[in-house]
This record gives C-alpha cells, sequence and structure tokens, in this order.
C-alpha cells in the first residue's frame, strides 16, 4: 500500500467516523448549535485538505457552508464571528480554485465585513482578512476598470493596507509583508496562497 492510498484511507475513516458523530449528534442538539457546526467544520475540512476528485471538493464546501450557516447566527459572540470570517476566507478559495470567482469574492467580502464590524478588532487580523479579498479582487477583470479602493468604498468599506508584497515558497505558501496604514511595523507572515481544492 502506497503513502498516498494511506493517507487516503486515514482520511475516509476520519470522514466516516465523524458522519457517525454527526448523526448521533444530530439527535441530541438544535440543528443551529455549535456542536454541530464543529462536525461539519471537521468534516469540511477533511475533504479541503486532502481532495481527491472535484466531488470531494464540493463535498468539502457544502459541509463548510453548513458551518458558515451556523455560525452566521452567533452574531454577539466575537470568537465565532472571527472563525466565522477566517472560514469564509477558505470557503472562497475552494470555490477560486473552482474558478467560480464571483463565490470566492463574496464570501471574501463578508469576512471583511464581518470584521470590520468588530469591537476592537486588531489591526494585524484585519490586514490578514483584508489580504486574501485584495488578491482576488485583483485577480478578475473587473479590477481593470474599478481599482480595488473604490472597489471597497463601493461596499462602504476602506482598506488597511498601504502596501503588500508577496514572495511565493511553492506549495501554495509564500511569504507575506505588509504595511498597516498609520503604523510604524511592517508584518510578516508565511500564509497560503490557495486551497488544496
Amino acid at each position: 500500500m502506497t503513502d498516498i492510498q494511506k493517507l487516503i484511507d486515514s482520511r475516509n475513516a476520519v470522514i466516516e467516523k465523524c458522519e457517525e458523530l454527526l448523526s448521533l449528534k444530530e439527535e441530541i442538539f438544535p440543528k443551529d448549535s455549535l456542536e454541530l457546526s464543529d462536525i461539519y467544520q471537521l468534516i469540511g475540512e477533511a475533504y479541503k485538505w486532502f481532495p481527491r476528485s472535484y466531488n470531494d471538493c464540493l463535498s468539502g464546501a457544502l459541509y463548510l457552508e453548513k458551518t458558515v450557516e451556523i455560525w452566521r447566527k452567533y452574531k454577539d459572540n466575537q470568537n465565532v464571528q472571527i472563525q466565522l470570517a477566517r472560514l469564509l476566507i477558505d470557503l472562497g478559495g475552494i470555490y477560486g480554485m473552482q474558478k467560480d470567482y464571483k463565490t470566492e469574492l463574496s464570501y471574501r467580502l463578508e469576512a471583511l465585513k464581518i470584521v470590520k464590524n468588530m469591537k476592537n478588532i486588531d489591526l494585524k487580523t484585519l490586514a490578514e482578512i483584508e489580504i486574501s479579498l485584495k488578491g482576488t479582487y485583483e485577480s478578475m477583470a473587473q479590477s481593470r476598470t474599478v481599482d480595488y479602493n473604490t472597489f471597497l468604498e463601493n461596499n462602504g468599506l476602506s482598506t488597511v493596507i498601504e502596501s503588500v508584497q508577496i514572495q511565493p515558497l511553492g506549495n501554495g505558501w509564500g511569504n507575506i509583508k505588509v504595511k498597516i496604514l498609520g503604523a510604524e511595523e511592517e508584518y510578516n507572515w508565511k500564509m497560503t496562497l490557495g486551497s488544496q481544492c
């Protein structure tokens, strides 16, 4: 048995156990509970990070969308909302890899709106979310006629980013150097540049 086949078998075993647990939890917890969203997220992430086909990517997206649907209801819980924003970024990436850039952009725009409306959100988190939206927007044809800052303004937002430099490292990762408006410090992150799907 190859190493890849072992990984596939392990992933399938995780998904199978999670689905068994999900069927039990669905009998106990309300359909909009965080307990169910945790299982949906685990299954979605298992499909997303080791997809073997286009259908795996779709399955991952469907489970992650169920998680998003639940987390949207917890507007007063800032921790859940930060997790929601990050999940929307990842979910957008899945659609981007499927060349559905309109859906990718809408999820990433929603993520930025969520963090912009939070109290006491740190600029670093805000910039991390905005970088993904900026990258998505600038890869779309409409960015040639409407610049990024105007796009944000048209959506009731403004940028926190002064400049971004990206150095691709391969395998979907890159070093990202970000200067935030009004901040003396530059942030350096190693981040994924795309989803596995």
